[in-house]
Parts: structure tokens; C-alpha cells; sequence
């Protein structure tokens, strides 16, 4: 299996959306997968034009010359992709939303009903689609923030004929930071075995146990004591 990680945060290898990716993709390997990990934030990726030239090229080439070539090229290739991001404005980053725009490359630009009577595009004959694991957190202390990232991704899904097979959201998301010698570290630590055993799973089943699941999504502390911490950290910082 091979599995491709795209990580939208603008902060990269620092970012908390790499810590997430990175446990996971320990899990995966240990399964034997083949994986690989993209930081978004440091390559190249323009805005899409809305042309539509890379309908009419050959090989649905992009008149854009920049890095994105390359990334469709690993895309196609994969099994499952990781689409990891922070929550930004209730959605998916701008670099990690610029990437998912300029997949319209390997898109059929025809249309059909699917089996509800909604319309989509036909499914490609060129270009083998992934299958979708979505990885986020937030700064706000409940999952039920990420509302709308898992929806438009399920649309995503269902527009590019595959399928959402894991969705990890992370609220409280800030104590993904905690230095190794706080007090509530052990926190952090187990819910890294956690995000560890879903890349297992995925690998084995392409799908994360339902018990999984349930301790993914668990609050990691109480939300009065996660948000007296970050208010008092403004307070501190602000001079209040």
C-alpha cells in the first residue's frame, strides 16, 4: 500500500498537523506501508485560473510551471492520501484548498447523475483516485468545529468517485505543543499510541475500529480547564 501524506499547514514540520501525520505514518509503516510526507509549505503550488486548458492538453498537462506536476504524478500513484490541515475560518488552509483546486487536472469534464440524481463528473479512465483520510486540529476545544472540513471532503470524495475512509479531528489541538516536561505530557503521549494505531488500521483494513474511533475522538482535558489555560497564556502575552 502506498500512502501519500499532504500536509496543508503553513507552519510545516513545526506545525501541530505534522505531529498528527507523523505518528500516523509510523503506524502505517509498521504495517508495511509505503509512505511519503508532503509539506505544501514548502513548495510551489499556484493558484488554478480556471482556464481549463489541462482538459484540452495532452496528458491533461497544466499551463502552470510550477510544482504541481509532480504531486499529481505521486497522487495517482497512491492508495490513500492524508489530507492533513489546521482549522482556518472553519475550513481547510488556503495552500491545502489551492492544492485540492488544481487537481481539477485529473477530473473528466463530463457529467452524469450519480445514484442519488445528483450531478458530478463522469469518473476518470486516465488517473486512479486515493482514497481519502482526513487529518485536522483546532485551537477550539470540541471536534463538532470541524462541521464543515468534513463535509466538503465527503463532497470531494463523492465528486472524484472514491471515498473517506478515516477522519481524525483534534480539538484542544494546542496541547499538541506541550514541551516534553509538562505536567500533562502523558496526555499527549497517549494520544500519539492512538493516532499510531489508526495507521495501522488503515493499512489492515482501510478503515479505523470503531473503538479506535471512540478514544480518537475523546476530549483530551476538560473544556473550562483548556480554555482558562489559553486565556490566561493571552493574558500573559497581551499584558492583560
Amino acid at each position: 500500500m502506498k500512502i501519500l501524506s499532504i500536509n496543508g499547514s503553513p507552519r510545516g514540520h513545526s506545525s501541530n498537523t505534522n505531529k498528527m501525520i507523523i505518528e500516523i505514518l509510523k503506524g502505517a509503516e509498521e504495517k508495511g506501508a509505503e509512505t511519503e510526507k508532503i509539506l505544501l509549505s514548502e513548495l510551489d503550488i499556484k493558484h488554478c485560473s480556471g482556464c481549463f486548458c489541462c482538459w484540452m492538453n495532452k496528458n491533461n498537462k497544466c499551463i502552470i510551471n510550477d510544482d504541481m506536476e509532480e504531486l499529481i504524478e505521486k497522487y495517482t500513484q497512491s492508495d490513500v492520501v492524508i489530507y492533513g490541515t489546521p482549522l482556518f475560518m472553519d475550513n481547510v488552509s488556503s495552500i491545502l484548498k489551492a492544492f485540492i483546486d488544481r487537481c481539477i487536472a485529473i477530473v473528466c469534464p463530463y457529467m452524469e447523475k450519480d445514484p442519488k440524481g445528483e450531478y458530478r463528473h463522469v469518473k476518470s479512465s486516465s488517473f486512479r483516485i486515493p482514497k481519502f483520510v482526513v487529518v485536522s486540529n483546532a485551537a477550539f476545544p470540541e471536534n463538532s468545529q470541524f462541521q464543515v472540513v468534513s463535509h466538503y471532503f465527503k463532497r470531494l470524495a463523492r465528486s472524484m468517485h472514491t471515498e473517506v475512509i478515516a477522519e481524525i479531528y483534534r480539538g484542544q489541538g494546542l496541547l499538541l505543543a506541550l514541551p516534553k516536561h509538562a505536567d500533562d505530557r502523558y496526555i499527549i503521549d497517549n494520544y500519539k499510541k492512538l493516532l499510531y494505531r489508526v495507521g495501522k488500521e488503515i493499512v489492515e483494513n482501510f478503515v479505523i475500529n470503531e473503538k479506535t474511533q471512540i478514544e480518537i475522538d475523546k476530549s483530551l482535558i476538560s473544556y473550562e480547564k483548556y480554555i482558562n489555560s489559553i486565556e490566561d497564556y493571552w493574558q500573559k502575552v497581551l499584558g492583560n
